[in-house]
């Protein structure tokens, strides 16, 4: 499957269809059964399904800079300083994976956080490692 995304530009097969295929290949080959499926966690799937797909909506709607913007001029002080804003990332991080499971607080901080990081000029990747 992993050969199927990298190689998605030459073959222009679709990503999906490429994960079906995977799939069908897996249980062509005994590795994925029925209880396999069945004891997968449907519910993270979905939501992180839903993560990426808003993700996507965010970026088309150009709502994603608007609201970095909003923020960036919020945080004004914090966006100044790289170590200020992974300090404010990690208290911000730990309050809500108090509130929120991990599973759902980490794609929800991330792709809120993003553009504010690149609009305050520090690398995406930073609000994404922070699990």
């Amino acid at each position: 499957m992993l050969m199927g995304f990298m190689t998605q530009p030459m073959h222009g097969i679709h990503p999906c269809w490429v994960a079906v295929l995977a799939m069908g290949a897996l249980s062509a080959g005994g590795v994925v059964a029925a209880n396999t499926l069945q004891s997968a966690n449907w519910s993270f799937a979905l939501l992180f399904g839903i993560f990426v797909n808003i993700a996507i909506i965010f970026s088309e709607t150009r709502l994603d800079r608007w609201f970095a913007a909003g923020v960036a001029d919020a945080v004004g002080g914090v966006g100044a300083s790289p170590l200020l804003f992974v300090l404010a990332l990690a208290v911000l991080c730990f309050v809500v994976s108090v509130i929120v499971r991990w599973q759902a607080s980490a794609p929800l901080i991330t792709i809120a956080l993003a553009p504010v990081a690149v609009s305050i000029g520090i690398d995406p990747f930073v609000s994404a490692w922070w699990r």
